[in-house]
């Protein structure tokens, strides 16, 4: 198996190394650790729970925080909050400077946690007491069992609750509508500017989605056929709004015609030129590729979050690499 950067400095730590979910985990000198590798946005998240064993310390871990965003630039945010302290390393340059990177950082960190008294702690109540490290939706969790027996009784309660609360198909159409505009509206302004409109086909699913949920209160099963077959009809429409304005460019100084106007030539146009035609099938084809390429995720993702859908699995060193 080709190895990845974060594996790599894995090892260089003593960590486990769960190459599905592409998170490192373990104990670094007594610390916890966990680090999640997130190729979408190029960054490395980093957790590290700690918890300061003399209250006139917990000023210090701020302090430090924001010198070492001073002094590291790759370094996107660094927080610490509800006993677990967050930076974001930035993925750039050499697979060899990335490793040294992750490194060096949590070095630092352990360093601060050490020197100033901090205890590594369960990331939810705080206390020094063993934990277990769990993927909750593909991210990293280092609490006890305690806390995760309540986590998840809490998770469970809210799905009850959302499952047992209906939605408003009538009221999230209408919400679905009104964001559909939206992003029709911007699709024929970046189509109008020059640049591939059908970038715009994702930016319309959420505006779609959206909708729906500020409305209609529950994205459900109904809910997602709903803003799916409106993606489909929309992307449709912003095509053909998009030739309209193309008609309209091409004749308003010579018939002095207004948008409306052009809008309505579209549909004759397309039935006696077969250039103009073959043009259009070709754009909406290509229209509802980019969408669906970039939307599937959108639908899902916006499901489970209205729904309170999660996954969970425990890492196990006995199951890494």
């Amino acid at each position: 198996m080709l190895k990845t950067e974060l594996l790599k400095a894995a090892e260089e730590l003593g960590l486990g190394y769960d190459a599905k979910s592409r998170v490192a985990f373990g104990n670094y000198r007594g610390y916890k650790i966990a680090i999640k590798e997130d190729r979408r946005n190029y960054i490395y998240k980093i957790n590290f729970p700690i918890k300061a064993l003399d209250e006139n310390q917990k000023e210090n871990v701020h302090i430090f925080l924001k010198e070492l965003s001073q002094n590291n630039k790759l370094i996107k945010k660094a927080v610490y909050d509800n006993f677990i302290l967050k930076v974001e390393l930035t993925i750039k340059g050499m697979a060899k400077n990335n490793i040294n990177n992750i490194i060096e950082l949590v070095q630092k960190i352990e360093g601060f946690a050490s020197i100033n008294y901090y205890n590594t702690c369960c990331e939810s109540c705080g206390e020094n007491i063993g934990t277990s490290v769990h993927l909750m939706n593909d991210m990293p969790l280092q609490v006890c069992d305690q806390c995760y027996k309540q986590i998840i009784d809490d998770l469970d309660n809210a799905q009850l609750t959302v499952k047992n609360k209906k939605g408003n198909v009538i009221t999230g159409l209408v919400g679905a509508f009104i964001g559909s505009l939206i992003g029709v509206a911007l699709w024929v302004i970046v189509y109008a500017l020059g640049y591939i409109a059908t970038i715009c086909g994702i930016v319309l699913a959420v505006c779609i989605v959206k909708g729906y949920e500020m409305l209609g209160g529950k994205l459900n099963k109904t809910g997602i056929i709903i803003t799916v077959l409106m993606t489909i009809f929309m992307v449709y429409v912003a095509n053909y709004l998009s030739y309209g304005y193309e008609v309209y460019s091409a004749f308003k100084d010579m018939e002095n015609i207004d948008m409306f106007q052009a809008v309505r030539l579209v549909k004759p146009m397309l039935s006696e030129y077969d250039d103009v035609k073959r043009s259009f099938i070709a754009d909406l084809a290509l229209g509802y590729v980019f969408t669906s390429i970039g939307t599937i995720s959108v639908f899902v993702s916006a499901y489970k979050t209205s729904n309170l859908k999660y996954t969970v699995k425990k890492l196990d060193h006995q199951n890494t690499i």
